[in-house]
């Protein structure tokens, strides 16, 4: 008997054995047939019996399949359901099925898709542009999207107190300071609470709910709207996915951080829906600069019919943060970075924003897309009222109580005259505040029309209306740095109304295109300044002291393209550009007038029109015939004229201009493809930026530098060295008096005022702020089928922060320049895959600043809050999974 059972155990063993044995594997990639591209995330099966989604270059493996006949479905929003013909699978043996071709549907909208998710550029664009994909997303599992935006060429980012919701991205040189002077879109829409009146930006996406980044620089960003002469940023959120189910995700580290998700969506028939809820808290990086935040997100797309599609987002955003202007000086950097006094500061703000994308297919060479856009957005930030004094000085001026709270680091130290410290302002003993209110309200509409009218002829033409309310409500508390209510000091409300309109025809000469393209755009402001005009007894109505400005921009651009040259193993692509664009017409620019050369404030009509430019580009891309290597190479000048406000406390009093140039390289480089490995992947990447500037014109007097700027030995100096070296170039005033002989130190105390002239009669070789000369970054990533391994080493090289050019740092830290600084992220990712009924399940452990190198990030707010500490080690670990 017990020799029978083991016979039956082993007959048992061996079919089964064998029956592995006659199992076999599926495989094969999706790819878009316009564009030859892997379609991510894709939804594949046989027979409903066997499924999978694609990877991020839409290859798929299914595995475990038994021998017979089976037929392939692949199904994806935006493109045809695929249904192959019956095939056999043999025993044993795998399958391929090579490259499968899905069609896209006319209904597909552009704006809310990532077709790359391994070239470092989009198919869809002419120009320089640079994609971040869902999949490098995952890698990075980064705490903001700033994270992945620097990875990119050309981009440089500037710190700030909190974790980028909101963003201080420079562009090919412009002025990082809340990305005022760049095009900041979610899917497409305008993000900014008002992105002509005031573009500076105050949400910002969490990485979370993103699918990918968009960085567009070429003649392209025409499309796209004003604020374009440095680039447009466009944050893909995610689409529905097509296997509903719940999906959640948590992460906590250090200093209090965590972050919770929870979405449930999915793909019914020819809907999908998606409801996302995260919460994010943070402890910050120094004292007293705590976050909380709740982002609530829900969207529908459906495919009405063959030819119509409908999409809505609706996204609430509520933010709680202790965040500050307030920065800290050169002696507390140096002696404890995470040191921040100012506890009663309160940021608060709420955003509302909605999209409706309507797109109709009308015959096989015309399509139509109609959207409407609006958001809701206020803040509320009291702030403390600060001021510089001596560390010496400290104890006596804050009184014991405070000291002891906030600066007893100072016991025992030693100090020199240029040792300062930043505290709360005091005023017959009490410290007080101010409150920054605003209300933003953004709302706009565009039907545009794209038609086919010739073999490889596109014609894209767009009307549209886009609106803007702004009321600046500023309140001053008197009574204690806690006060919420106080005496209103500034009260201004401003409107805009733009009308604008585009056309954009690519033609087709076998491989050879020429994309013209013309953007002209009407734009009326107004500004009234309700508390003046409501105290006026003469005032006759609601426009009683308005202040207007209208003007119109044409804006012309041209991009030529060489396309499918093969060399060797490689196919190239050779693109050039030119354009013209401008900025956001501010309310720091538009109500202000020229007379005889010189800028003024306006009293009823002003005639200030915003920055333009001329952008030029010359480039060339490149992709291996194994997919294993990709880049893009760009040269880019640029041209910028009409040069009023460029940076905070910086004027022009008569207009400027500057010159930015310089080449941008990323590259992707999967070394284990290009030897045959297609189950695992080392990924080499990189991206390089060479930049240099020149002020070329104008005369510029800064606000702050002889008033509110606590001047070190060092920077007294230089100023004095800066006059002498070039005499006719600095106007300069000594109490109150024009002085034009040599100077001494001596004479520093008694300068009333300085004003600096660039290009022809003055200097000539000062460099834009912020203009760094180099950036690199450099990423390693492998990844098998359970393990993620990545690396990333970030360098940028020193910068000015003014237009003086100060290389010195002053007692207060608001001028001097940066050091270059870098820094080394890691990343550990295991897929644990399916257990029961969670599906999916990913473990990560992410470290940022691994080094730990407090470098000095930014002097965003000058005199106001000094200077910016960044580079602090961060670990986090999560989870994530589906139900």
């Amino acid at each position: 008997m017990k020799v029978m059972r083991i016979s039956l155990f082993l007959c048992t063993v061996l079919i089964f054995i064998a029956g592995m044995a006659q199992q076999t594997t599926v495989s094969g990639r999706v790819i878009n047939e316009n564009n030859r591209q892997g379609l991510a995330f894709v939804n594949v099966s046989l027979d409903d019996t066997h499924g999978t989604f694609t990877n991020e270059n839409g290859q798929f493996r299914i595995e475990d399949v038994s021998p017979g006949t089976y037929v392939l479905r692949i199904s994806c929003i935006g493109f045809d359901p695929y249904q192959s013909a019956s095939f056999e699978v043999q025993p044993g043996q795998p399958l391929d099925l090579d490259e499968i071709s899905l069609t896209e549907k006319t209904i597909q909208i552009e704006e809310i898709t990532i077709t790359e998710q391994y070239k470092v550029w989009d198919t869809r664009y002419t120009g320089t542009n640079n994609v971040i994909s869902a999949k490098k997303l995952e890698r990075f599992q980064p705490i903001g999207t700033e994270e992945m935006i620097r990875t990119v060429p050309g981009v440089n980012i500037a710190g700030d107190m909190g974790i980028s919701n909101r963003p201080n991205i420079s562009i090919r040189g412009s002025d990082p300071r809340r990305s005022n002077k760049i095009l900041l879109l979610e899917d497409g829409s305008p993000i900014s609470p008002a992105p002509y009146l005031a573009p500076g930006a105050y949400y910002n996406p969490p990485a979370d709910r993103l699918d990918g980044i968009q960085i567009i620089k070429g003649p392209d960003a025409l499309m796209y709207g004003a604020n374009s002469i440095f680039g447009v940023v466009n944050y893909i959120t995610r689409r529905p996915v097509n296997d509903p189910g719940l999906r959640l995700r948590v992460q906590g580290g250090q200093r209090g951080y965590m972050d919770a998700s929870a979405s449930y969506g999915g793909t019914w028939g020819n809907s999908g829906a998606e409801l996302m809820a995260l919460y994010k808290r943070f402890n910050g990086y120094t004292d007293n600069a705590d976050l909380h935040m709740m982002n609530v997100s829900g969207k529908w797309f459906s495919e009405l019919s063959d030819r119509q599609s409908l999409y809505t987002k609706i996204v609430i955003q509520k933010e709680y943060v202790n965040n500050s202007l307030s920065g800290m000086t050169p002696f507390t950097f140096d002696t404890d970075p995470t040191r921040h006094p100012f506890e009663a500061d309160e940021f608060t703000s709420h955003r509302y924003g909605l999209d409706v994308v309507h797109n109709f297919k009308v015959n096989e060479k015309l399509s139509l897309q109609s959207k409407v856009y609006g958001s809701d957005f206020y803040r509320d930030w009291w702030k403390q009222n600060s001021v510089v004094v001596h560390a010496a000085d400290v104890q006596e001026y804050v009184g014991e109580e405070n000291y002891q709270q906030f600066y007893s680091y100072l016991d025992g130290l030693e100090f020199t005259d240029d040792d300062y410290v930043r505290v709360g302002k005091r005023v017959n003993g009490i410290e007080s505040n101010s409150d920054s209110r605003w209300q933003y309200l953004v709302y706009g509409a565009h039907e545009k029309a794209n038609l086919k009218w010739a073999a490889g002829n596109n014609l894209e033409a767009m009307v549209k209306v886009h609106g803007e309310t702004y009321h600046d409500i500023t309140i001053l508390g008197d009574s204690s740095k806690w006060a919420r209510s106080g005496r209103t000091s500034a009260d201004a409300f401003y409107t805009v109304l733009a009308t604008s309109g585009y056309v954009r025809n690519d033609f087709r000469f076998g491989r050879f295109s020429v994309i013209p393209i013309l953007r002209y755009e009407q734009i009326h402001l107004t500004k009234n300044d309700l508390l003046q005009n409501g105290s006026d007894p003469a005032n006759t109505g609601h426009d009683f002291g308005e202040i207007t400005n209208d003007f119109g921009e044409f804006t012309p651009g041209l991009s030529l393209v060489f396309r499918d040259i093969n060399s060797g193993s490689n196919n190239w692509e050779f693109f050039t550009g030119v354009y013209k664009a401008f900025s956001s017409p501010t309310t720091a620019i538009s109500f202000n007038e020229l007379l005889n050369g010189e800028v003024v404030p306006s009293p009823d009509i002003a005639n200030l029109q915003p920055e333009e430019s001329w952008n030029q580009e010359l480039g060339a891309r490149w992709i291996n015939n194994r997919n294993s290597m990709n880049g893009q190479l760009s040269l880019f000048n640029m041209f910028i004229s009409n040069f009023y406000s460029p940076a905070r406390a910086q004027a022009f009093q008569t207009l400027g201009a500057v010159r930015i140039s310089g080449a941008e390289l990323a590259a992707s480089y999967n070394i284990l493809k290009s030897l045959g490995v297609h189950d695992q992947a080392l990924t080499l990447s990189g991206a390089f930026t060479y930049m240099q500037s020149a002020i070329t014109a104008g005369t510029l007097s800064d606000a702050d530098l002889l008033t509110k700027v606590v001047h070190s030995s060092a920077t007294r100096q230089e100023l004095i060295d800066k006059i002498n070296a070039d005499r006719s170039a600095f106007e300069v005033y000594l109490d109150g008096e024009l002085y034009e002989g040599a100077m001494d130190i001596s004479q520093f105390g008694q300068i009333t005022s300085v004003a600096i002239t660039y290009g022809d009669g003055g200097v000539t070789d000062y460099a834009v702020p912020y203009v760094t000369p180099v950036i690199f970054n450099v990423g390693l990533n492998y990844e098998s089928k359970h393990w993620m391994i990545n690396s990333v080493v970030n360098h940028v090289g020193p910068q000015f922060t003014e237009f003086f050019n100060f290389e010195n740092e002053s007692a207060d830290g608001s001028i001097g320049e940066l050091p270059a600084y870098t820094t080394l992220d890691a990343n550990l990712a295991y897929e644990l895959g399916d257990r029961g009924q969670a599906k999916d399940i990913r473990f990560f452990v992410s470290g940022k600043n691994l080094t730990n190198q407090i470098y000095r990030s930014s002097r965003l707010n000058r005199a106001t809050g000094g200077l910016f500490p960044a580079g602090f080690l961060q670990i986090n670990a999560g989870v994530s999974l589906s139900l």
